[in-house]
C-alpha cells in the first residue's frame, strides 16, 4: 500500500545535485538550494526571461559532465547533465528539464557584479529581468530576427524537397516502364513457349500417325509373306516386334522431352511472375515515400507561410 493520500500528489522535493540539500522554491521555476545558493532553472522560465529554452548556449565540454539533474532522479532516472561552456562560465543543462548554476555564474552570464553583503545576487538580477517591461518585446524581437535567419535555410530546405520529389516522380515512371517491358517480355515468352508446346505436340502426333502408318504396312507385308516359308515368316515377325519396341521407346521418348520442355517452360513463367510482383512491390513503396514527401512539403510550406506572416506588435 501507498502512504499518499488518495486524490493528492506527493510534493516534489528536489534535491541539490551540487550538496545534496532539499532545493527550496524561490519563486516561478526557480528553485535555489540554501548551503552552496545554486539555482535550478526550469526550461519554461528560460524561455520567458531569455527568450531561449537552451540559454545559454556554447560548446559541449562533455568531459566536465559531473552533476545529475535533479528532475531525472526524482522521475527515477540517474541522468548526468551535459556541461556547456558559456565565456568563461561552465554551466550544467538538462536538454529535458533545466539548468544548474552555481553561485554568481547566472548574474557573470548577465554581465552583471555581485553587490557586497549581498545574500543572492543571482536571484536579485533575475527577478529583476523578469520585472524588466522590455523583456516581452525584447524577446520577441530575437525571435523575429532568429526566424528571419531561419527563413533562408527553411526555403533551401524545400527547394531541396522539390528537387528530391521531381527525382522521385522521375524514378517512379522509370520504374513503371520497366515493369511494362518486363510484363511484355513476359507475354512474348509465355506465346514462344506455347508455339513451341504445339509444334512438339504436332510433331509426336505426326510421328505417331507415321508409326500407325508403318505397322499396318508391316502388317500389309506380314500378309503377302505369309504365303512364303515359315522361315520368313518368323524373321519378318522378329523384324516387326523389335520394330514396334523401338518406335515406343521413340514414342516415350518425345513425350518424356515434351514434359520437361513443360515443365522450363512453367518455371521461367513463375520466374517472371515473382519478377512482376516484386517490382509492383517496390512500385508500391515508391509511391509510400512519394507521398510521405508530398506531406513533409506541405508541412514546410505551411511553416513558410506561418515565417512570413506579419508579426504582432
Amino acid at each position: 500500500m501507498t502512504d499518499v493520500a488518495p486524490f493528492r500528489e506527493r510534493p516534489k522535493l528536489l534535491l541539490c545535485p551540487r550538496c545534496g540539500e532539499v532545493l527550496e522554491r524561490a519563486f516561478e521555476a526557480v528553485l535555489t538550494c540554501l548551503r552552496c545558493e545554486g539555482l535550478w532553472i526550469a526550461t519554461v522560465l528560460l524561455e520567458k526571461a531569455f527568450g531561449d529554452p537552451r540559454w545559454p548556449r556554447g560548446p559541449s565540454m562533455w568531459w566536465r559532465a559531473a552533476l545529475e539533474c535533479p528532475e531525472c532522479v526524482l522521475e527515477g532516472e540517474a541522468r548526468t547533465m551535459l556541461a556547456v561552456r558559456a565565456g568563461d562560465v561552465i554551466v550544467d543543462r538538462c536538454p529535458s528539464h533545466g539548468v544548474w548554476l552555481d553561485r554568481t555564474e547566472l548574474l557573470r552570464l548577465m554581465g552583471g557584479d555581485p553587490e557586497p553583503g549581498s545574500v543572492s545576487p543571482d536571484l536579485a538580477a533575475l527577478r529583476a529581468r523578469l520585472d524588466a517591461p522590455d523583456a516581452e518585446l525584447e524577446q520577441l524581437a530575437r525571435r523575429r530576427d532568429e526566424w528571419r535567419s531561419d527563413l533562408g535555410q527553411r526555403r533551401r530546405a524545400a527547394q531541396e524537397y522539390r528537387s528530391w520529389l521531381e527525382a522521385e516522380q522521375r524514378r517512379r515512371a522509370e520504374a513503371a516502364a520497366a515493369i511494362e517491358r518486363e510484363e511484355q517480355a513476359r507475354r512474348r515468352a509465355r506465346e514462344q513457349d506455347v508455339a513451341a508446346a504445339r509444334a512438339q505436340e504436332d510433331a509426336a502426333r505426326a510421328a505417331a500417325s507415321a508409326q500407325e502408318e508403318a505397322a499396318a504396312r508391316a502388317d500389309r507385308e506380314r500378309a503377302e509373306a505369309q504365303a512364303e516359308n515359315e522361315r520368313a515368316r518368323r524373321l519378318a515377325t522378329e523384324d516387326r516386334t523389335r520394330k514396334r519396341a523401338e518406335d515406343e521407346r521413340d514414342r516415350q521418348r518425345a513425350i518424356q522431352r515434351l514434359g520437361d520442355a513443360r515443365q522450363v517452360a512453367s518455371a521461367e513463367l513463375e520466374r517472371h511472375e515473382t519478377r512482376i510482383i516484386t517490382l509492383r512491390d517496390q512500385l508500391r513503396a515508391a509511391e509510400a515515400e512519394l507521398d510521405g514527401a508530398r506531406a513533409r512539403l506541405r508541412v514546410i510550406d505551411k511553416q513558410l507561410e506561418q515565417a512570413q506572416a506579419p508579426l504582432p506588435r
